[in-house]
């Protein structure tokens, strides 16, 4: 198990970040990489907002915009986990789409929701083996606090993706 791979380029807004992880993205696919993208956003404020479009990349949804197969997508993923139909739901809520929950996760507490919540996010980054996993976060200054756990969760103990984050100054 090695050290994660993290750059983290700061700078105010209209330097140039951006057209940067452009370049390190592309270069990244040429490498082989699996390359999958979220971010903070002014007003925004959901819990793990910055992992929605991140976790949709990784299910393909940027293929599918029909919500009821969204679901079948997202469960089908998580059949072979265990525990798999409990996580299913707490990844809905990450994504945006309403998965009806299980028992399980009826009964969990608010601490023991988000811990959940951050195996699912995890178990879906670990089912993309076979690749080297670029995962880039922009805007972190807007970063919601259950955006900021997952992003410190995944540097701790997904040691093979490499992370690119963005941010302004914080002041």
């Amino acid at each position: 198990r090695g050290e994660p791979t993290v750059l983290v380029l700061e700078g105010e807004a209209g330097i140039g970040k951006t057209r940067l992880v452009v370049e390190a993205m592309d270069t990244g696919r040429l490498f082989g990489f699996t390359v999958l993208t979220g971010g903070g956003h002014p007003v925004e404020t959901a819990p793990y907002s910055a992992w929605r479009t991140l976790c949709g990349e990784a299910l393909g949804f940027d293929t599918i915009v029909d919500p009821t197969e969204r679901i079948r997508v997202l469960r089908q993923r998580f059949e072979a986990i265990p525990d798999g139909a409990d996580l299913a739901p707490l990844l809905g809520v990450v994504l945006g789409i309403d998965v009806p929950g299980t028992p399980v996760t009826a009964a969990l507490t608010p601490e023991g929701r988000r811990m959940r919540t951050a195996t699912a996010v995890m178990e879906l980054l670990r089912s993309l083996t076979g690749t080297p996993l670029l995962i880039v976060i922009e805007d972190c200054h807007w970063l919601d606090a259950a955006s900021w756990d997952l992003l410190n969760q995944v540097h701790q103990e997904l040691a093979e993706a490499a992370l690119l984050l963005t941010t302004r100054p914080f002041t």
